[in-house]
């Protein structure tokens, strides 16, 4: 991770010719992206599918691009997401850097390497796991986000800090969280360096996710399934995934009732919404073809203490019947 100034890069960048930006229209939008070739797509995740990799494909083909010429990645999360699978796999391989535009995406869909679309209804069902060259985070950018947008990327550094480091978990207990926005540079610059570098230290040690990285995936399992099913965004989806986890947790592995209530007091500071309608029936389905199912089972993540996380390896229709008692 790379903290530069989005603008001085661009005037490096003109100097090389030999590289194509992805982004999307909202993106495009709002800034200047230089001289530099482009490929503007649509925004949202109805549009993180092989139809737009195919659409992506066809213009590389178009611009003859060459195995030395590099994808800049400047977008949030969708945009991360396709453009990493993108040059993992054109040409057997392109390098790429991030330049994540969004608090969510600075934090986690950067960081990494793992690059994925939708498909079958389904979250990140294709994918890959290729390492960005580099990542580059502008906290301007920030700048022009929506509450919104600011509280989703906030639950996720909750997440990471829930299962790796109780102080960034503090701080954010003790932090005015409602001045942590884009015109507070200072503040957020430093709790976004320190969820990176959390999740880059689990990243390191477990590139592949065979293993403890897998403590990165609390909340998502349940969270996956209400984003696709109640078309909520990803980090209100795992904030309430998160929720759920922690009650089955305290219900099923007596699990300390004080740590749910921590991770739910502070998902309520970052201003969450908590209080989803959700029915098992509705997205049941969708944890059953969750891309980390192992046979009839599934490794399901919770909390015993802040900082820690255990994982339990659960047969997948049991889940459901917890998920169906908890909520």
């Amino acid at each position: 991770m790379t903290p530069i100034c989005f603008d001085e890069y661009l005037k490096f960048l003109a100097d090389d010719g030999n590289y194509v930006v992805i982004t999307d229209e909202n993106v495009a939008a709002l800034y200047p992206l230089g001289p530099a070739k482009k490929i503007v797509i649509k925004p949202g995740e109805e549009h993180k599918n092989m139809q737009t990799v195919l659409e992506i494909y066809n213009q590389l083909r178009d611009m003859n691009i060459t195995r030395n010429s590099k994808i800049f990645a400047v977008g949030g999360g969708v945009v991360c997401d396709i453009a990493g699978f993108v040059a993992a796999t054109y040409l057997r391989g392109l390098n790429i850097t991030m330049m994540p535009t969004t608090l969510l995406s600075q934090v986690d869909a950067s960081i990494g390497g793992k690059n994925g679309v939708d498909f079958g209804g389904l979250k990140n069902i294709i994918g890959t796991f290729r390492q960005p060259k580099e990542i580059i985070i502008d906290p301007k950018f920030l700048r022009t986000l929506s509450p919104e947008q600011m509280t989703d990327g906030l639950a996720e550094i909750v997440k990471i800090a829930s299962v790796t480091d109780e102080s960034l978990f503090e701080i954010l207990e003790d932090e005015d969280l409602s001045s942590l926005n884009g015109e507070y540079l200072w503040g957020v610059t430093q709790i976004i360096a320190l969820a990176a570098d959390a999740k880059t230290n689990i990243v390191r040690k477990d590139v592949l996710e065979n293993g403890i990285r897998r403590i990165l995936n609390f909340g998502h399992t349940i969270g996956h399934a209400i984003e696709l099913s109640c078309g909520v965004s990803h980090g209100v989806a795992v904030a309430n995934g998160m929720l759920i986890s922690t009650k089955i947790n305290e219900r099923f592995f007596e699990g300390s009732r004080k740590v749910g209530e921590r991770i739910e007091q502070l998902l309520r500071k970052i201003n969450c919404p908590l209080d989803l309608k959700i029915s098992t029936e509705e997205f049941a389905e969708k944890i059953k073809g969750d891309k980390k199912r192992e046979s009839s089972f599934i490794r399901f993540v919770v909390v015993p203490k802040i900082g820690c996380a255990e994982i339990k390896k659960i047969n997948v229709d049991r889940l459901i019947e917890m998920i169906d008692a908890v909520c």
